[in-house]
């Protein structure tokens, strides 16, 4: 029986970035998908990348938003603008080689406008002979990706999350319900946040609790991947 599982988004900018080099060989088998150079050089948009004989050349880009964390490290996603886009859709065509697909990943939600912004992209790059189709793959997606492939769930939890142990879970668990209660519709005067705003905070705070704590009935001990079954546990 398939079980369809939530994962949380990494909380840190290398975690995506390495999830992105995995989605990248699961999804377009591509065996040689890399991170494409470090910061501080010129990388033309451009974060990972691969290349095979049925797709031709594959490049990534993550987005990150600029908040962050205790620790003063960003937190990757956020909200995508049309300027943002177009801005790095110009850096995409200075890349040394030709580019077949240009994939925009982000820990964002599935968003309508960012949607339309890329088809908006594709028309005015078939419109200018750039050969090259832009994609976007928000959150959404990428969890749809973990649950088609087992083991890239496997590798997800080993190599970009980390989990080595229970212990380790235990305290992402944690750090989970907490950044749930986290929320400033608990914070704000009720004057101030509107109730919609209030009631979606608490079907938020409630999904992230009910995934985050249920356990095993035979063990009670929390099921890996926030909904994960304990039979499928890494």
């Amino acid at each position: 029986m398939s079980i369809y599982q939530f994962y949380q988004q990494p909380l840190y900018w290398q975690q995506f970035e390495d999830l992105a080099v995995e989605l990248l060989r699961e999804v377009y088998r591509l065996p040689d998908a890399q991170a494409f150079g470090r910061p501080g050089q010129a990388q033309y948009g451009v974060d990972v990348f691969g290349t095979s004989d049925e797709h031709g050349l594959i490049a990534l880009q993550c987005k990150r938003m600029s908040d962050t964390d205790k620790n003063g490290n960003p937190y990757p996603g956020g909200t995508i603008s049309k300027k943002f886009l177009f801005d790095a859709a110009e850096e995409v065509k200075g890349f040394p080689e030709k580019i077949s697909y240009w994939i925009l990943a982000t820990t964002a939600k599935r968003d309508t406008a960012v949607q339309l912004y890329v088809q908006e992209l594709n028309r005015r790059w078939r419109e200018e002979g750039f050969e090259c189709k832009a994609i976007v793959w928000a959150w959404d997606d990428c969890v749809t990706y973990l649950n088609s492939f087992p083991d890239l769930q496997q590798r997800y939890y080993r190599d970009v999350i980390q989990i080595r142990s229970s212990r380790d879970l235990d305290e992402m668990i944690i750090e989970t319900i907490a950044i749930a209660f986290h929320r400033r519709a608990f914070e704000a005067s009720l004057h101030i946040e509107t109730w919609l705003e209030f009631e979606q905070a608490l079907q938020d705070t409630h999904r992230a609790l009910r995934t985050a704590c249920r356990s095993d009935q035979q063990t009670h001990h929390p099921s890996h991947g926030w909904g994960m079954a304990a039979d499928q546990r890494p």
